[in-house]
């Protein structure tokens, strides 16, 4: 088994859906590695199993930045055309939601000029 831990943006909003009895929340990440000028596109179809996955589904929108966790595998598949397609699969076990711009709390406005003094000195104590 092998551990991986995957930062990246949701592409697309996450699917609901039931296997074997048990609901399964899937959704793919899309995770940027620079080098240089070149830039590098790896995309990872994750899922969360169980309540967990229900409970978080509402949060798992497109564009939402993340962090995730669980065991990594690489699937293969045959095209139409004949060629072989590989893909990356991740079984979430932690997610965290990371920060981005819009979801910071925006800054609270800074005092005009003579709204910090009031006038009463009587709680100043020199």
């Amino acid at each position: 088994m092998i551990t991986a831990t995957i930062l990246g943006n949701i592409t697309r909003d996450c699917e609901q859906r039931s296997a074997g009895g048990t609901n399964v929340v899937s959704f793919t990440i899309a995770s940027n590695e620079r080098s240089g000028k070149d830039k590098t596109t790896t995309f990872v179809k994750a899922s969360i199993w169980g309540a967990r996955g229900d409970k978080l589904a509402a949060y798992l929108v497109k564009g939402k930045s993340v962090v995730c966790s669980g065991s990594l595998s690489q699937r293969q598949s045959t095209a139409k055309d004949g060629t072989t397609k590989t893909s990356l699969a991740l079984r979430v076990d932690n997610i965290e939601f990371a920060s981005s711009k819009s979801d910071a709390p925006s800054k609270p406005a800074a005092p005009q000029r003579g709204d910090a003094f009031d006038g009463d000195d009587s709680d100043i104590p020199f």
